[in-house]
């Protein structure tokens, strides 16, 4: 009788992870999870793939690649009798060299009112196609991160200066506070938890003070609404940056 499987598939060797909780039906085969996993990290699947489960190489078989015993699309995930704890691996663009480990959390009853396959969880985006493998990627987001710092700094620096201008300062604070609040979502940030939260506790905190200390000398509404307003879409980024896990 068909279950509901619960995995949890972490890309390897990637820090912080990146890993995606995959609800599907035991009767999935291989050629169908290929494609689920294929959607879960924004993988073209163009590359060539594999399985390896329980000792053996299975996979969608393709012109040029590797010939594979049995048809993926005949092979279902309730043959192997997965238990919980369970563990294979998926091998994607073998150049790249990505795995992702697949374990089996957990299987309950059919439900037939859900609708699967279904990602219920995750964290962090994957990386590219066109990536060269774990170092590349890492490089990569310590190059966007780097940039990101950079644009904050900048971006506070520009608020204390606007805070410390004369009255004819409200066009230059208005476009300072046009940063839209998704550029400081998380996910765009790509920050671990412990940075966000420090940087963004700082720029909070010195917004907030300097919006105190200088408030006097501001003779418009505009540009107090308008930084109080970006103090708060830094204190409710705070709140976001710490629910996640």
């Amino acid at each position: 009788m068909a279950e509901h499987y619960q995995l949890r598939v972490v890309l390897r060797d990637v820090s912080p992870l990146v890993w995606r909780c995959l609800l599907i039906s035991s009767e999935t085969s291989l050629a169908q999870l290929h494609e689920v996993l294929l959607r879960a990290f924004a993988w073209s699947g163009e590359r060539l793939h594999l399985f390896h489960i329980h000792g053996r190489d299975c996979g969608v078989s393709q012109y040029g690649g590797i010939i594979f015993s049995e048809d993926a699309r005949q092979v279902r995930l309730s043959r192997f009798r997965l238990h919980d704890g369970a563990r294979f691996r998926y091998e994607y663009d073998f150049t790249a060299g990505w795995v992702l480990d697949v374990r089996m959390e957990r299987a309950f009853p059919w439900d037939a009112k859900r609708t699967l396959p279904v990602c219920t969880g995750g964290s962090r985006a994957p990386p590219p196609d066109n990536c060269g493998g774990a170092m590349d990627y890492l490089e990569r987001l310590d190059s966007h991160r780097r940039g990101v710092l950079q644009a904050l700094i900048s971006w506070w620096w520009a608020v204390s200066t606007a805070l410390n201008s004369p009255d004819d300062s409200q066009q230059e604070t208005c476009e300072i506070t046009s940063v839209e609040r998704k550029d400081l979502k998380p996910a765009m940030l790509s920050l671990t938890l412990a940075e966000g939260k420090a940087i963004l506790k700082d720029i909070q905190a010195i917004v907030i003070e300097r919006q105190a200390a200088y408030a006097w000398r501001l003779t418009g509404s505009a540009l107090i609404a308008a930084t109080r307003a970006r103090a708060m879409a830094i204190m409710t980024c705070q709140s976001e940056l710490c629910s996640v896990t």
